[in-house]
């Protein structure tokens, strides 16, 4: 039996099912998955996300790309080649998006009728369910946008989810119209072999630096700003931190792990405008860089921030929200209470938090009850149990 992962451009989905079917390798369900990237762009990405492609690799799985000329007809003739496990192996299917090409809907319409191969669509996400909600009360606020859409999936032998259907449904304002079966999933990324593989992990973000504290500074995109009224680019919100964070560059190290979509020109730039030193480019895991940092930062409230509270790291979020969010939000992050230290671009309030964390050992409690609730993980043989009864 065959695993395929069918993977869509952002890779933030494959950072949520590689711990799952970590999971299913342990329980012995899983041998050898092959990952299917879109595009040479994409795989390209996660090659370079070391520790990604190292767990792979650790379930003796292999990382592929389609649609990898320019000729249709070659470029036919090569799709079909990556995806011939479908042709004469039964295979189990995780599917990340909705929009298969002709090809690929053939595969596994065959795979399924002829061969009894296994179809699951795949959507999991590491906010917890009160943040998921906010987010979306976000979008129709700004978008005032009301509507609910209704989703339809057909075929499937199971729909994976981390919420449960009337949680996705609520969150994201849509019906889902499926006789399918629905499953929820939770917080994948916390789950047992992910977060053993994680710390055993030989990757260090200061492997060829001085083993001195360090901030670990997400970045996401710089150009663009964030849908609203009076927001301004990013890099504005971006260039703000650096200069704060510049008066503390000779006592700790900055750790700055790109996204895939970060203008690492426009980053370049910045960095030499403001003359800022002592730091590191990383694209290690997030979780790997959180873990023994001071502090996790970011200017958007980006899903690091989740990882970051989750294992138990101070979480500070610099940003800059459209006045009618604030409103909705009472003055507080996107993420709920998932940041620790919110500033509303204020750089001295800013430089008054970095100050606090940088100088003083501040302990982080974090309410297990409440971790409990906002990132449930399955055990292993919860895992077991659930797909011993749909493979």
């Amino acid at each position: 039996m065959r695993f395929i992962v069918l993977l869509k451009h952002k890779i933030i989905q494959l950072d949520n099912i590689i711990p799952l079917l970590m999971e299913l390798k342990k329980c012995s369900l899983l041998y050898g998955p092959l990952f299917v990237a879109p595009d040479v762009y994409t795989y390209e990405v996660i090659k370079k996300n070391v520790v990604l492609f190292d767990a792979i690799k650790s379930m003796g799985g292999e990382l592929r790309y389609v649609n990898r000329f320019k000729n249709r007809l070659i470029r036919l003739i090569h799709n079909l080649f990556i995806l011939k496990d479908y042709l004469y192996k039964k295979v189990v299917t995780f599917q990340t998006f909705d929009n298969l090409s002709h090809v690929q809907s053939f595969l596994l319409f065959f795979n399924k009728r002829t061969l009894k191969g296994k179809r699951f669509y795949v959507s999991f996400s590491n906010l917890p369910y009160k943040s998921a909600c906010i987010a979306n009360r976000k979008n129709s606020t700004i978008q005032c946008n009301l509507d609910v859409r209704t989703m339809k999936f057909e075929g499937f032998d199971a729909l994976l989810f981390s919420f449960t259907k009337e949680q996705v449904e609520k969150a994201n304002r849509i019906l889902i119209a499926s006789n399918d079966r629905f499953l929820r999933i939770g917080y994948t990324r916390g789950m047992a072999e992910w977060q053993k593989f994680l710390a055993n992990s030989r990757y260090s973000p200061l492997s060829t630096e001085e083993k001195t504290p360090y901030i670990f500074f997400v970045l996401s995109l710089l150009e663009h700003a964030v849908i609203g009224e009076d927001n301004p680019p990013r890099k504005v919100l971006l260039e703000e931190c650096l200069l704060v964070l510049k008066e503390f560059c000779k006592d700790i190290h900055t750790v700055f792990k790109p996204s895939a979509v970060t203008e690492m020109d426009t980053f370049t730039r910045l960095i030499n405008e403001v003359g800022y030193k002592n730091y590191t480019i990383s694209y290690d895991h997030p979780i790997c860089l959180a873990k023994n940092a001071k502090l996790t930062m970011a200017y958007t409230p980006t899903g690091v921030l989740y990882d970051a509270y989750f294992i138990g790291c101070p979480t500070v979020e610099y940003a800059h929200y459209d006045s009618r969010v604030i409103e909705m939000t009472g003055g507080k992050s996107l993420t709920g209470d998932i940041v620790d230290y919110f500033v509303c671009r204020d750089m001295n309030k800013l430089r008054a938090v970095l100050k606090k964390l940088i100088y003083n050992y501040v302990k982080v409690e974090r309410n297990g009850a409440k971790l409990r609730e906002y990132f449930p993980v399955l055990t292993n043989q919860e895992i077991k149990d659930i797909f011993n009864h749909i493979l």
